[in-house]
């Protein structure tokens, strides 16, 4: 990702979410929008590493 080309530099959350979900296919978040990296890491914890170990059970 190119953080150069986030709208907000002191707090990309929304815009690494939304290049998660848009370029790389991971799973929308039911609880909207990550607005801070601490919710933004709460969704990647829960939602990408069940998604990736789904799709790769050998990786369990």
């Amino acid at each position: 990702m190119d953080g150069s080309k986030f709208d907000n530099r002191d707090n990309p959350a929304a815009d690494i979410y939304l290049q998660l979900v848009k370029k790389h296919h991971c799973p929308k978040s039911t609880e909207g929008t990550p607005r801070t990296l601490t919710e933004l890491k709460i969704y990647v914890r829960n939602r990408v590493s069940a998604t990736i170990f789904a799709t790769y059970p050998r990786l369990n």
